[in-house]
């Protein structure tokens, strides 16, 4: 039920993005984040051993829509998917995109809770395989990170994924530190310069065993 939930807030969201793009321009590059923000830097990227053209043409995908490269949704935070509102919205526009290429650093301004450092992500995010939502697939990303109190930028890490099958089973996974090109990465993105700081990764509490304890 809950990753019902998620697929119908994404498809809404991207439904929704287009207009509000063409609506309001949204920034060329990241703003310098305000006091209770901070901007986050990461790569995913995934390999599979499916035969994707099989799989493309499985999911009724068009020759032309096979030459799209795969992409994906910058992680998202319960602050922001947890409400479909205000704040949902301000995320969108507050950044230059919050979809990128396999392979490509993202760069994206979240907003930690009023009074707290500490930046959850949700647990899992979207994958699209051609960029398309006929063939996307859920990818873990549950853990969250602590933010000193005068640090503007983290780079949170390269995450690579490998699959197989057509069910996508991941057989491994990597946490790779690529901290320099990170750092170019965002200074390209960014309007001015800002020292990434490596953040640690924590696991996720599920609040259940946090009470049964």
């Amino acid at each position: 039920m809950k990753n019902r939930i998620k697929i119908m807030v994404l498809s809404v969201f991207t439904l929704l993005i287009m207009p509000l793009s063409a609506e309001k321009k949204l920034p060329e590059k990241i703003k310098s984040p305000n006091k209770n923000e901070v901007i986050v830097v990461g790569k995913i990227s995934v390999k599979s051993k499916q035969n994707m053209n099989f799989f493309a043409e499985t999911r009724g995908l068009s020759e032309e829509e096979k030459k799209t490269p795969n992409t994906y949704f910058v992680p998202f935070t319960p602050l922001v998917s947890g409400k479909y509102g205000d704040e949902f919205l301000e995320f969108i526009m507050r950044n230059p995109s919050v979809i990128f290429t396999d392979g490509d650093f993202f760069c994206a301004c979240y907003k930690m809770k009023s009074g707290s450092r500490n930046l959850k992500f949700e647990g899992a995010t979207k994958y699209s395989f051609f960029g398309n939502d006929k063939t996307f697939i859920w990818l873990p990303f549950d853990f969250n990170i602590d933010v000193p109190k005068d640090v503007k930028a983290v780079y949170i890490g390269s995450f690579y994924y490998e699959t197989i099958g057509s069910d996508f089973t991941l057989t491994n996974f990597n946490h790779v530190d690529e901290y320099e090109l990170a750092q170019e990465a965002l200074d390209k993105m960014s309007e001015k310069h800002f020292d990434l700081y490596r953040a640690d990764l924590k696991e996720n509490v599920d609040d259940r065993d946090v009470d049964a304890k």
